[in-house]
């Protein structure tokens, strides 16, 4: 059981419906929001948080996304369709990847068993088995 207290910020509305001025500060315990007006320093800690938050997940799937891409762009064989269609497949997760039968590799469009053993090959020698 929790006990942490949770908040959340919602964004001054943008283009459709009624603009809104202030940010929103929700608060677990309270039906109404908290209004930040804009340039209190409340505001400006909470958009910064938001922020950078958003900032390092981007960063983080950004990279993620492009070891992965590094790692299959080696398999003689697999262009950037192939390898966009297998990143796809498995959810840029290597490791569901590797999982996949020889047979659910070579049954997708542009594959055959002999490209789904290379795959395979170059996955459990990167990733080990």
């Amino acid at each position: 059981d929790c006990q942490m207290p949770v908040v959340a910020l919602a964004k001054a509305r943008k283009g459709r419906g009624p603009v809104q001025a202030e940010e929103r500060l929700f608060l677990m315990e309270q039906n109404d929001p908290v209004l930040l007006e804009r340039g209190s320093p409340e505001r400006l800690f909470f958009e910064r948080l938001r922020d950078e938050a958003h900032r390092f997940a981007i960063h983080y799937h950004r990279n993620r996304r492009e070891n992965v891409r590094l790692v299959l762009e080696h398999v003689p064989g697999v262009g950037p369709a192939k390898r966009k269609m297998l990143l796809d497949a498995c959810g840029a997760d290597l490791k569901a990847l590797q999982a996949m039968s020889l047979e659910h590799l070579a049954a997708m469009p542009g594959m055959n068993e002999k490209l789904a053993a290379a795959v395979q090959k170059h996955l459990s020698a990167t990733l080990g088995t």
